[in-house]
């Protein structure tokens, strides 16, 4: 997992399934990041601001920033394009490219129990 990989998450313009689309073609978010501006627009199909934002790396800054506070916090992380990445979330349409966890990444092979919340709850939910 590399800077490239968070920066990918965070670009603006982007979205998770864009992203997802972008490592389903070029492999890797080092291979997005390695692209030119003309092949992200007409290989890739970017629109052209979202591409002059990935070749100027815009989100780097940003994702070096959460790099620092993943080391100081000991928070660890997972790309989906790293083997210890859980297969069964793969096969989700709009899967996170990177997965922030505490603990030990082995647990992604066992079972496991998924709590999720809103961000807006209201008391009927």
């Amino acid at each position: 997992m590399t800077a490239d990989d968070i920066a990918l998450t965070l670009q603006r313009g982007l979205g998770v399934r864009g992203a997802v689309h972008l490592l389903a073609l070029a492999g890797s978010a080092e291979a997005v990041y390695a692209a030119s501006e003309e092949e992200l627009v007409g290989a890739f199909g970017l629109r052209r601001d979202v591409a002059h934002g990935i070749v100027c790396r815009s989100a780097h800054r940003q994702a070096e920033a959460e790099l620092r506070h993943m080391k100081r916090n000991g928070i660890s992380a997972l790309a989906s394009t790293d083997a210890a990445y859980p297969a069964l979330l793969r096969e989700c349409p709009d899967y996170p490219h990177v997965l922030y966890f505490v603990g030990d990444p082995a647990a992604f092979g066992g079972r496991s129990l998924g709590v999720v919340g809103t961000r807006a709850a209201t008391v009927y939910g």
